[in-house]
């Protein structure tokens, strides 16, 4: 394991004369207020995971308590990256631990189906190109919302006008049907009343097809884009002044967020800073305790040593 630069400390805990060394004292303090400085030190009750050889990170103890055990005993083997303790892990193994996941797996071999299908090169996309995504570039490139069909057609059929899957074929012959029987309807209606014949709504149409086997309309993602195509048929236009001002008001929200979150920050580093004057203070007593009790025992060895001649 790549050690990270500026832990080397970590493992230098004492000097050829078996003394904690100025390297460790210092690289302790500073990893202690790395510690007291996250928010789940404070939910947790003022305790944090001991990284000692011995707890290795399974025991909750107080700052001085796990001061001493560190002092005494040392990190626990290959603890350069302080996961128990908040800190987050490096980006590549991260990405390294997604990319060998079940999840990201089952993910490429659909794309690679996709891409190599044996009815012919297709567009199909799922698990690589989101529906939104497609209505956005339909919308640029049709210079308006498309229709909910539009996009089925778009996502779901291949290049050899074959489509995907058996159930999106079935979903395309009942389209069919029910865009005829609405069609002649519509002609049967107008005749009869003498008036101009209006055009049919693709997008009731294709809510008409899916409610027969899904009231929900969850089909293909397509719910959510229906009622946009039902909403919104208008070519794109430039944002208007309200729009500005809108993201404006965001900006200073933003920056007044920002701010606050500074603030906090500060105050957070001046409690910090006390309970670390608070801890070394707690520590010098610790330490004159033990000192005490070392003293105590040498007299009473004396003592007994004086009894016993």
């Amino acid at each position: 394991m790549e050690i990270p630069k500026g832990r080397e400390w970590m493992y230098q805990r004492l000097d050829a004369n078996k003394h904690l060394t100025e390297e460790f004292r210092e690289g302790l303090y500073e990893f202690l207020q790395y510690v007291i400085g996250q928010e789940k030190f404070q939910e947790q009750g003022e305790v944090l995971r001991c990284p000692c050889v011995k707890c290795n990170c399974k025991v909750f103890k107080y700052v001085d308590q796990v001061v001493w055990d560190l002092y005494q005993k040392g990190f626990m083997p290959n603890y350069y990256l302080w996961t128990n303790h908040g800190e987050d892990q490096p980006v590549q193994s991260t990405l390294d631990q997604y990319w060998s996941s079940i999840e990201f797996q089952n993910k490429s071999v659909i794309a690679k189906a996709n891409r190599v299908i044996d009815k012919g090169e297709s567009v199909y996309c799922v698990g690589s190109i989101s529906t939104a995504s497609h209505c956005e570039k339909m919308s640029k490139e049709f210079e308006r919302q498309p229709t909910t069909w539009k996009v089925v057609e778009r996502t779901k059929k291949l290049r050899t006008e074959q489509w995907v899957n058996d159930k999106t074929s079935e979903l395309a012959e009942k389209y069919k049907k029910c865009q005829e029987v609405e069609q002649h309807l519509m002609l049967e209606g107008s005749s009869s009343q003498n008036s101009p014949v209006t055009s049919i709504d693709d997008n009731e149409t294709y809510f008409n097809v899916v409610e027969c086997g899904n009231k929900k309309r969850n089909v293909y993602d397509l719910n959510v884009l229906s009622k946009r195509c039902n909403t919104s048929t208008s070519v794109h236009s430039t944002p208007s002044q309200a729009t500005i001002v809108h993201q404006i008001e965001e900006m200073r929200e933003a920056i007044q967020k920002l701010n606050d979150n500074l603030m906090e920050k500060n105050a957070k580093e001046r409690i910090l800073e006390e309970k670390m004057e608070q801890l070394m203070k707690d520590q010098q007593k610790h330490s004159e305790r033990i000192r005490q009790q070392g003293e105590n025992i040498r007299q009473q060895g004396e003592k007994m040593k004086l009894i016993l001649q």
